[in-house]
């Protein structure tokens, strides 16, 4: 039987690791390639945090696949309050932002596991004011599908507006 040293079995995992050959129980370690050893909580976000919402869009590392134009509560000249789903392919979560609101307006996010045929109701924020945004604390999809929520009452009727679902 041929002995290998201790520097030798060493070099020998170094390599594998490398190679992101190496699988560690508990996945409590993870290779990436071109990322090197991550925590397993590299992925994932804590769901309703909106500080990581505000900070993961400070990155810039998101996208916005969707975005959408509600009719505002007081809808005046063509005036529509902008909805938009972000989300971070990084951390695996998404939020919503709301901007431009002309007076009462809420967001919310959905999220479904069934393709959007009954889902669950996260993060509700209200906005009370003229010209201005809010945002979602952000939540993880979990391989669910989620979109971006607001209602508003142009002219006294409400009305719920949302994004498709991403």
């Amino acid at each position: 039987m041929m002995s290998v040293g201790r520097r030798g079995a060493l070099s020998f995992l170094f390599a594998f690791f490398l190679l992101g050959a190496v699988a560690l129980p508990g996945d409590s370690l993870r290779f990436i390639p071109g990322f090197g050893i991550q925590g397993a909580s590299a992925a994932g976000c804590t769901d309703g945090s909106r500080a990581e919402a505000k900070s993961i869009a400070a990155s810039g590392r998101f996208i916005t696949p969707h975005t959408v134009y509600a009719p505002d509560t007081f809808a005046k000249a063509n005036w529509t309050a902008k909805l938009e789903l972000r989300y971070s392919k990084e951390r695996r979560c998404a939020w919503g932002l709301i901007s431009n609101v002309n007076g009462f307006s809420n967001i919310w996010l959905d999220r479904s596991s069934n393709g959007g045929r009954t889902w669950e109701q996260l993060g509700r924020r209200s906005v009370h004011a003229y010209n201005y945004d809010t945002y979602t604390g952000v939540y993880d999809d979990a391989g669910k599908l989620i979109r971006a929520c607001t209602d508003t009452a142009p002219n006294g009727v409400s009305t719920v507006v949302c994004t498709p679902w991403y």
